[in-house]
């Protein structure tokens, strides 16, 4: 299931920067936590690069890097 989510993600993101197109949106905001978790497990990914670049670009977002990438202390 988690796998299928992903591999739709993916195949949506061969059409556009973020989910619901060209911009950031409320879907991307709401996905990012799920998307970091995800390149966390060492089988993520493969085969992915549309998410895996997806990510990166959440990660250059100053907003992601402050409340999804910095850790918990």
């Amino acid at each position: 299931m988690v796998l299928a989510t992903f591999t739709a993600m993916n195949e949506r993101l061969a059409h556009s920067d973020f989910l619901a197109g060209d911009r950031l949106s409320l879907a991307d905001i709401a996905a990012a936590p799920s998307v970091h978790r995800w390149f966390r497990l060492p089988e993520a990914g493969i085969g992915l690069a549309n998410l895996s670049a997806y990510a990166e670009r959440l990660a250059d977002r100053p907003g992601y890097r402050r409340h999804i990438l910095d850790p918990l202390s």
